[in-house]
């Protein structure tokens, strides 16, 4: 898993990926299931839904924390 995150005019831009059945050798990904192994299709589902519900929840609490805590940083 990797999260890519930028700033955009409106705030910041958060994207995800997964690297499902790969894996990354001397900074490359290299496909690592056996011939004729598939990824079941309830496997990425289940990682859409499963961001969908912990940035939700996320959504619920972080920005009253940002808003408390903003000027604690460095």
């Amino acid at each position: 898993m990797m999260h890519f995150i930028r700033a955009i005019p409106d705030g910041i831009e958060f994207r995800t990926r997964f690297w499902i059945g790969y894996k990354f050798v001397d900074r490359k990904p290299v496909f690592i299931l056996p011939p004729g192994i598939a990824i079941p299709e309830f496997v990425p589902r289940g990682l859409f839904q499963h961001n969908i519900d912990e940035f939700s929840n996320l959504r619920s609490f972080l920005p009253q924390i940002y808003q408390e805590e903003r000027n604690n940083w460095l």
